[in-house]
C-alpha cells in the first residue's frame, strides 16, 4: 500500500465527527455509541484501500487456547482491580460515593437478560473498538505520521 497521508487526515477526521455524534446525538442511530458506525466506516476504508486487517495487526495468534487463558486471567484482573481498587479510590477523591448503578435493577435474578447484557457490552467494547480504533484509527495515524523503527 502506497501511504496517502491526505486520504488517512480525510479518514480521521470522519472518525473524529463519528465520535462527536456518538458523543452528543441521542437517536436510535447511536444506541449502541459510536462503536460500530466506526467499525463500519473502518471496514469500507480496509475494503476499498488497504492495507487489510493483518496488516494492521489481527492475526490468528500461535495458540488459540493459550490467548484465550491469557485474556481471561487479564480481563478478571482487570475487573477486579477497578471494583476493588480503583473505583473506591476516585470515590474516595471526589465526592466520597461509588457509582449509582440503581437502573441495573432489572439484571438481579435475570440470567438471561445479564448474558445478554454482557455479551451485547463485552462483543463492543473487545472487538468492536479495538477493531476500529487500533485496527483502523491508529493504522491511518501511522500512516499519516509515516512509520517509525518499531512498526
Amino acid at each position: 500500500m502506497r501511504p496517502r497521508p491526505m486520504a488517512a487526515v480525510v479518514e480521521l477526521l470522519l472518525a473524529i465527527a463519528i465520535i462527536a455524534a456518538g458523543l452528543r446525538i441521542l437517536s436510535v442511530a447511536f444506541v449502541l455509541g459510536s462503536a460500530p458506525w466506526l467499525l463500519l466506516a473502518g471496514l469500507v476504508s480496509f475494503r476499498l484501500r488497504g492495507p487489510g486487517w493483518r496488516a494492521a495487526g489481527l492475526a490468528r495468534p500461535a495458540s488459540v487456547p493459550w490467548t484465550i487463558v491469557i485474556g481471561v486471567l487479564v480481563g478478571l484482573g482487570y475487573q477486579a482491580a477497578g471494583t476493588c481498587i480503583v473505583e473506591p479510590l476516585i470515590a474516595r477523591l471526589t465526592s466520597g460515593e461509588l457509582p449509582d448503578v440503581s437502573q441495573f435493577r432489572n439484571v438481579i435474578g435475570n440470567e438471561a437478560l445479564l448474558v445478554f447484557w454482557l455479551t451485547l457490552s463485552w462483543t463492543l467494547a473487545a472487538v468492536v473498538e479495538e477493531l476500529a480504533y487500533r485496527g483502523w484509527i491508529l493504522t491511518r495515524c501511522v500512516e499519516i505520521g509515516g512509520e517509525s523503527r518499531g512498526t
